[in-house]
């Protein structure tokens, strides 16, 4: 219910209270596999997490339930082989090399508490530096979301 609710306080559409039951959905099949007791392998239960916070952001910024069907039949292959032409397209490509890299470098890179060590406060400031430039490259393609509200 407080997922539920979280999604129409995003919006009063239905794609924002699909969302919030998405994410309630999530909260209480994770419930359910703790009861199980039996731990899921951590890539696994990383790529369970990715696919599902990717899934629930195509509810989250489409204009509708119909446009997010459209955008899942993509993302699932059902669209054609014409889909993939877009990846090709060298808009496209600048972008994905910075998602790749940021991802290889946030899987290699010291955690949190590692980089609080005064012997890794180098790569924390390069880190930083190399996000700080990734998300103004993003930022000036998209604007952030909450500016509308």
């Amino acid at each position: 219910m407080t997922m539920f609710l979280g999604g129409l306080w995003h919006g009063a559409g239905w794609t924002f209270i699909l969302w919030g039951l998405f994410h309630g959905a999530l909260l209480v099949l994770n419930a359910l596999w703790k009861r199980l007791g039996r731990p899921m392998p951590v890539f696994a239960a990383v790529m369970l997490t990715f696919v599902c916070v990717q899934l629930g952001w195509v509810l989250f910024r489409a204009p509708s339930v119909a446009r997010a069907l459209e955008i899942y039949q993509g993302m699932f292959g059902c669209s054609g082989i014409g889909s993939f032409q877009r990846y090709f397209d060298a808009s496209f490509v600048a972008p994905s090399v910075m998602l790749v890299v940021a991802t290889v470098i946030s899987l290699a890179a010291p955690n949190s508490q590692q980089l609080q060590m005064p012997k890794n406060v180098l790569v924390a400031g390069a880190l930083a530096v190399f996000l700080l430039v990734t998300m103004t490259k993003f930022m000036q393609e998209t604007p952030f979301l909450y500016f509308s509200f």
